[in-house]
């Protein structure tokens, strides 16, 4: 259930909008004119490989800025929203480590949030786009927006949409520099995952699409529901193997969720990725990793089968 004070805030951002808009507009054009050196990073991957946890923990423990819920509340707004969210919240953290199918309510409004308002300048009904496919001035109000963020809170912000795993080369040409965090999970892991996902969003297994569309996807959306799903996470790795050819490996963190049974040992590797000059703190919560078997043993021979059938080895059909 949504508090009622969220309600009030989501029905405040709304519908003065129009108005802070107005305001928006010469904010951003004033912060993100100021020089900076702040690269925004952005967490990747497959849809239930372990990314929100990496996100609340980078969140957590290193000094960045981030979307929360507040924020997100905001949405048509995005950069008032964050203004807001420094003057009453300051740097302050969140403890969130759960989450629903990505979503943080329970967390409070200072929870990491994956946020809606990329809507401004993206589409909302596919996720796989190219650079030529958004408009020049889009795409510059886009970085406009993200770097006067950054440039307000003097550091750099990180980013977990997993829509963005299948949007690489966009975010190439906006963000040279832009780090990229990718998190991996075992795909028999991963496809029982979305499977219980399916199953408690609509009741049941079906075809019915959820989550990430990769560019194909209109091409699997009458397929067996596990042939779909498998062939789902297939095409975003396949799509993140060839993207990420076009960054330098310097600029890439692979994080494998298995390794989150040593929290410490992956902040640590992600403390020296991101080149931090901060105080490590140790007060880690404990992060209960499952990586057996979650469905009958009919259907994960069923899953084997649909996996072992494409070569993942470097993604060749």
């Amino acid at each position: 259930m949504i508090p009622i004070k969220w309600i009030f805030i989501r029905w405040f951002f709304k519908y003065s909008s129009p108005i802070l808009n107005i305001y928006e507009k010469k904010a951003i054009r004033k912060y993100a004119s100021l020089e900076s050196n702040f690269s925004p990073v952005f967490i990747i991957g497959s849809p239930r490989s372990g990314s929100t946890i990496i996100f609340q923990l980078i969140t957590k423990y290193f000094d960045f800025t981030y979307i929360n819920n507040f924020v997100d509340l905001a949405r048509e707004v995005p950069f008032t929203g964050f203004l807001i969210n420094k003057r009453f919240f300051g740097s302050k953290k969140h403890s969130s480590f759960k989450s629903n199918f990505g979503k943080t309510k329970e967390g409070g409004l200072l929870a990491p949030n994956e946020g809606l308002f990329w809507y401004k300048w993206l589409p909302k009904d596919k996720h796989y786009v190219l650079p030529g496919e958004i408009n020049e001035m889009d795409k510059q109000s886009f970085k406009d927006c993200i770097n006067a963020i950054m440039n307000l809170y003097k550091k750099p912000i990180v980013i977990k949409n997993l829509s963005f795993s299948v949007r690489l080369e966009l975010i190439k040409e906006i963000f040279p520099n832009a780090r990229l965090v990718y998190v991996k999970r075992d795909i028999i892991d991963i496809v029982q995952s979305i499977i219980k996902a399916k199953i408690d969003v609509f009741g049941e297994l079906n075809n019915k699409w959820w989550s990430i569309k990769p560019k194909n996807y209109k091409s699997l959306l009458n397929l067996d529901p596990v042939e779909q799903i498998v062939k789902q996470v297939y095409y975003i790795e396949k799509q993140i193997y060839f993207d990420l050819k076009g960054f330098r490996k310097a600029d890439i963190l692979e994080i494998e969720y298995g390794d989150l049974a040593d929290t410490k040992m992956v902040l640590e590797k992600t403390y020296d990725f991101l080149n931090l000059d901060q105080s490590l703190e140790y007060k880690l919560p404990e992060i209960k990793i499952s990586n057996k078997r979650k469905v009958s043993k009919e259907l994960y021979d069923i899953i084997l089968k649909e996996i072992n059938d494409l070569n993942w080895q470097n993604f060749k059909d």
